[in-house]
């Protein structure tokens, strides 16, 4: 049915998926708080206000690029910053990962803490039970035709 390919193609656009709505993600955890109505309520609306879902150091929706081609990503590893120590929860984690054949590099989708303000910077990928340690850079969730231009011709 395709669905390797599918999967490839929805890391590559950003599209989130059930490992990215997990039940503890919001519109705004995920970059679409352009869909969500300021003129009409919808469910969840109310709950989106709260100030603990509004706090600036809730994890957020970002794309991983791993800086070495051969080493792949895996879901459920913990990210932490590029310098100190591994310990705790980290400050996010993959959810999702691909190899992209049009990159030609392993990719993923993760949630980290003020995710998307931390744009180009490295972190570590960290698998704490095959102590495993992968760098990636922190990139938009959309690695492929970020505008859309291909899809809209």
């Amino acid at each position: 049915y395709g669905t390797e390919a599918m999967g490839a193609l929805r890391i590559e656009k950003g599209h989130v998926s059930a490992p990215e709505l997990d039940g503890r993600t919001t519109l705004d955890d995920l970059g679409l708080n352009r869909m969500a109505s300021a003129r009409k309520p919808f469910v969840g609306s109310v709950l989106r206000q709260r100030d603990a879902l509004q706090n600036a150091t809730r994890p957020s929706l970002v794309g991983l690029e791993v800086l070495s081609s051969d080493t792949p990503l895996k879901p459920g590893m913990l990210l932490f910053p590029e310098q100190g120590d591994i310990s705790g929860h980290g400050e996010g984690y993959v959810s999702s990962v691909t190899w992209s054949p049009t990159l030609e590099k392993y990719i993923g989708l993760g949630l980290l803490a003020m995710g998307i303000e931390r744009t180009g910077a490295i972190v570590r990928c960290v698998d704490l039970l095959s102590d495993t340690t992968v760098p990636a850079r922190v990139t938009s969730p959309h690695f492929f035709d970020p505008e859309g231009e291909r899809q809209n011709g």
